[in-house]
């Protein structure tokens, strides 16, 4: 998803080069990194919604769940299609034992990006949901 205002180049490359080192700190597990390339990104681009998906994931590896649930609604606020930021509240809801809002954000993730169920059944954060009759709806809807 692009930005929704324009950006100088420099604040746009500034951006993508924070975005790539913040998905590089995850993949090599610097989560204590990534919060602060994640503020960083929110700072330089505070109109972009990967910039907040990124701040709703490091604030979540912190477990501070109601921060990343705030960080991921206000992705959604600037793109409403925004798959991440849908899957991410999924799971944010999902370790709050809020599942109706967890089932809810899982289904539009789902609905709009149907590739994603196979990433429901790998994801440790959801296996709470697994016992819940609307699991099994979940994963294999069409």
């Amino acid at each position: 998803t692009q930005p929704q205002t324009a950006q100088t180049p420099q604040q746009q490359a500034k951006l993508e080069a924070l975005l790539t080192r913040g998905s590089e700190e995850l993949k090599a597990g610097k989560s204590i990194y990534v919060l602060a390339t994640a503020q960083e990104a929110t700072a330089t681009a505070p109109d972009d919604p990967r910039a907040w998906v990124l701040l709703g994931v490091a604030e979540q590896l912190r477990s501070r769940y109601d921060e990343a649930i705030e960080a991921n609604r206000h992705a959604l606020r600037l793109d409403p299609q925004n798959g991440e930021a849908l899957y991410n509240l999924g799971c944010a809801f999902a370790q709050t034992k809020r599942f109706d809002d967890a089932f809810l954000y899982l289904q539009k993730s789902a609905l709009g990006h149907p590739e994603r169920r196979a990433q429901f059944l790998e994801d440790a954060d959801l296996d709470v949901l697994h016992a819940d009759p609307r699991w099994e709806n979940l994963i294999s809807a069409p």
